[in-house]
């Protein structure tokens, strides 16, 4: 996955000074940022959910090669805290 442009993440960053105080670390905000850019990026159909296939492609771009389906349920089941099959922005970051 390409990392966002430094451009980009510095335009964002800065929303977040408030009155010129900064109101989360640089750290925190690459912690949060970076996981709701992949999220976007593998949200093929813009749901704003990741189903299994989505999760399928997305592992597949970080690893390389395709993940088996018994690996796939074990990333769902781990990450989809309401079980209801599908991850939302906030359970997977």
């Amino acid at each position: 996955m390409p990392e966002m442009p430094r451009e980009i993440r510095d335009k964002i960053y800065s929303l977040l000074n408030y009155g010129g105080r900064e109101i989360i670390s640089e750290e925190d905000f690459d912690a949060i940022i970076s996981p709701m850019a992949v999220f976007s990026a593998a949200d093929i159909n813009n749901s704003n959910e990741l189903d299994i296939r989505d999760l399928k492609i997305l592992l597949w771009l970080f690893e390389g090669k395709e993940p088996s389906p018994v690996r796939l349920q074990q990333e769902m089941k781990a990450i989809d805290m309401d079980g209801n099959g599908t991850l939302d922005r906030m359970e997977f970051i």
